[in-house]
């Protein structure tokens, strides 16, 4: 990993050529870059959207808050249009970072899930696709549960 970038507070000039700073919260990833720690701003050495990134916790921030450097937009910003991906070591540290509840079972299943993914620090494309199967199959199957529902037409007047 290497040095944090731009870590904490810029420069802002206003309409009204007064100086201000502005606080950054996170530190997003490139769409197409390596990964950085949102909290730290340290480089992570895999690239956003690799197998190997699988193994950090990645959020997206669409709230448009923010600019697309992570600092808190002012009125005078341009909007954001695009996501914020944020990288975290774990869902942990995101709920730490961001004052966000994280379920503990949720982190659990998570862990177990990279564990598994990784096993011995290795991607498995075979877990991976496992993992992926499983999550579709559970997907499925609550679709599935919520679109047969069984209607009692006894009770409907003809």
């Amino acid at each position: 990993m290497t040095e944090p970038n731009n870590a904490g507070s810029s420069l802002h000039e206003d309409s009204d050529k007064q100086i201000k700073f502005k606080k950054r919260l996170y530190h997003p990833s490139p769409n197409r870059g390596r990964c950085i720690n949102a909290q730290t701003g340290v480089h992570y050495p895999w690239k956003s959207s690799s197998f190997e990134s699988l193994r950090i916790y990645k959020v997206m921030d669409s709230t448009g808050f923010y600019d697309s450097k992570g600092f808190l937009r002012v009125s005078s910003d341009p909007i954001n249009q695009g996501a914020n991906v944020l990288y975290y070591d774990s869902p942990e540290q995101y709920g730490r970072h961001l004052r966000h509840r994280v379920d503990t079972d949720y982190c659990s299943k998570w862990h177990n899930k990279i564990s598994n993914i990784f096993p011995g620090g290795v991607f498995s494309l075979d877990a991976y696709e496992y993992e992926k199967n499983k999550n579709l199959g559970n997907t499925l199957k609550t679709e599935e549960e919520t679109h047969n529902v069984e209607y009692d037409y006894a009770c409907v007047d003809e």
